[in-house]
């Protein structure tokens, strides 16, 4: 197979969507980019201080999940509030930023950067185990971050439960519940938290099942990740709707559904939102396969 043949096949095995995920090496290649900014999302400060990708800033999940604690509700904060904090971290309406941490952290600082409006935001596959285990060093010294110039620009993906409501059953869209099984059928309620169930129609694919392993946090091969979205239903003429419990797990099929180039909504209320307003839901039901 000539070079020329094999880029071919190469660029057409590609999903649409591709840059959006990178992996360690080209991130290695990239550091000195002068308009890389590269951020640690930490669920806490202290993983960050242990070690962490040299010339990266640290951003941590108070600072752009707006967290009411006991009421169980982290949504998005306003978009002058996530503008300061992004500020804060150096990104600037041209800057390439590239995010990593746990799955869930990672995936909701991206859809986060993107639902402001900003252009280049990407993923680091494996985030921290998979630089590692590449053979990369890390550094426990901080790094100090130069102040950007962010222009919020939101965009319209975060869609409410009216607007679910109103969609839910129309064919156009794809209707994704990221939680696991037992959350998605009802028998688990978190102590009464909130009712048991699903919104109807929707198709169950926990997000950990778009990664290898929790061990090893990379995502599955594309055609892997394609044929799970397009047994739940969606195919390329769809819109996929992502929601879990409370937006954490939907970042993750928010992910997936933006890397493999569907048209994707993000409902930021979730389950939580939905079963506290008495809005219609169903129990049982069974994975998609």
């Amino acid at each position: 197979m000539t070079k020329l043949l094999m880029l071919v096949t190469a660029l057409a095995a590609a999903p649409p969507n591709a840059k959006l995920l990178v992996n360690a090496e080209w991130l290695n290649g990239h550091l000195k980019d002068k308009k890389l900014v590269v951020i640690h999302v930490a669920s806490r400060g202290e993983e960050y201080e242990k070690g962490h990708i040299e010339g990266a800033v640290k951003l941590t999940w108070g600072e752009f999940v707006h967290d009411e604690g006991d009421k169980a509700i982290s949504e998005l904060p306003t978009p002058a509030a996530l503008k300061a904090t992004f500020e804060k971290l150096g990104v600037s309406d041209k800057s390439t930023v590239v995010v990593y941490g746990a799955p869930m952290h990672a995936a909701r600082a991206f859809m986060t950067l993107e639902y402001l409006g900003h252009k280049d935001v990407r993923l680091l596959d494996g985030g921290l185990p998979a630089w590692k285990a590449a053979g990369y060093p890390t550094v426990t010294e901080a790094t100090p971050a130069k102040f950007g110039k962010l222009t919020a620009k939101p965009r319209d993906f975060v869609v409410d439960a009216a607007w679910v409501d109103a969609n839910r059953t129309k064919a156009r869209y794809v209707l994704l519940d990221a939680r696991p099984l037992d959350e998605f059928a009802g028998t688990e309620t978190h102590q009464g938290m909130h009712a048991g169930g699903h919104i109807p129609g929707a198709q169950n694919v926990y997000f950990e099942r778009f990664l290898k392993s929790r061990a090893e946090p990379s995502f599955l091969p594309e055609p892997e990740l394609r044929s799970l979205f397009q047994r739940a239903g969606a195919t390329d003429d769809k819109t996929v709707v992502v929601y879990c419990m409370i937006g954490m797990r939907a970042s993750v099929a928010y992910f997936v559904s933006r890397y493999l180039g569907y048209d994707t909504k993000f409902y930021d209320g979730s389950w939580v939102d939905w079963s506290a307003r008495q809005l219609p839901s169903v129990k049982g039901g069974e994975p998609v396969k």
